[in-house]
Formats: C-alpha cells, structure tokens, sequence
C-alpha cells in the first residue's frame, strides 16, 4: 500500500484520497461489528471506532483534552441499528 499520502497537509485531495484507501482496506480486513482500533493519538490503539470517528480523529489528529464523547457513539449506533 501506497503511504506518501500521510506526509501530505491533511486538506489536500492526496492526503484524504489516501486516508480513504486506507480506511477501505482496514474496514475490508480488520472490521469487528462495523468498528476498528482508533490509531489516532487520543485513542492511542485502545479504542474500537467506526469508520466515520476513525476518519475524523485521523484527519483532524485529534489530542488528549478535545473528545466528543457521547455524540461520538450515538454517531456509530446510528448507522449500525
């Protein structure tokens, strides 16, 4: 897989084109439920997501003190239910 894409500004059509190949392939072989490992800095590969969280946490690289919390799991119950 291809990675230039993560040393690209996080606005460019490289760095979300590549975050989306990426996200494809790791729901397509890591997804338990619909949700995988959040890699992100404030989930630090402790937290299951869904696709649409895991996104926002890698694109906007969220850190410890900013968390959605709640709105985060209604989001994924939602598309789930």
């Amino acid at each position: 897989m291809e990675k230039s894409w993560i040393e690209m500004p996080r606005n460019t059509p490289v760095h979300i084109e590549g975050l989306n190949t990426f996200l494809d392939f790791s729901f397509a072989n890591s997804s338990v439920r619909g949700e995988i490992v959040c890699l992100c800095p404030k989930c630090n590969f402790n937290k299951w997501q869904c696709r649409e969280i895991v996104y926002e946490h890698l694109i906007l690289k969220i850190q410890c003190g900013f968390y959605i919390g709640r709105e985060e799991e209604q989001m994924c119950q939602m598309k789930y239910m």
